[in-house]
């Protein structure tokens, strides 16, 4: 007997809960995945990681569709996956800068050691 309150009682609440959450539009979601699709943008992921860049296009462009037909539940989750494959693209992005930072100082670093390799032993 127990049970069955319990499960009715939750029943409710979930009901209640999902109910309310279908009628609102997940805004704070899709500033967020918005402002991340921006900041990849300037991190240079349209070149740099133009396929994780794109998919997260993709998957703004289908949170605004779902937007329109107000179904807001699954518009939230379409905001998500757009915000997390956007901070991957500009993570990305932000790496192969970094590692091509590292490429150039080493190739300096080289040019360096070469030089100071044939210096005579007084100038050392």
């Amino acid at each position: 007997m127990e049970n069955r309150i319990f499960l009715l009682s939750l029943g409710t609440l979930m009901f209640i809960f999902l109910g309310c959450a279908s009628k609102n539009p997940p805004l704070q979601d899709i500033s967020d995945a918005k402002m991340a699709i921006l900041d990849a943008k300037d991190a240079g992921a349209k070149t740099l990681a133009s396929d994780m860049f794109k998919n997260a296009e993709q998957k703004y462009q289908n949170m605004q569709k779902l937007m329109q037909e107000e179904k807001y539940i699954d518009a939230k989750y379409a905001a998500q996956k757009a915000y997390i494959q956007a901070k991957l693209a500009n993570t990305i992005s932000k790496n192969i800068k970094i590692q091509q930072e590292i490429d150039e100082l080493m190739s300096e670093i080289r040019v360096i050691k070469k030089d100071f390799a044939i210096l005579p032993k007084d100038e050392k």
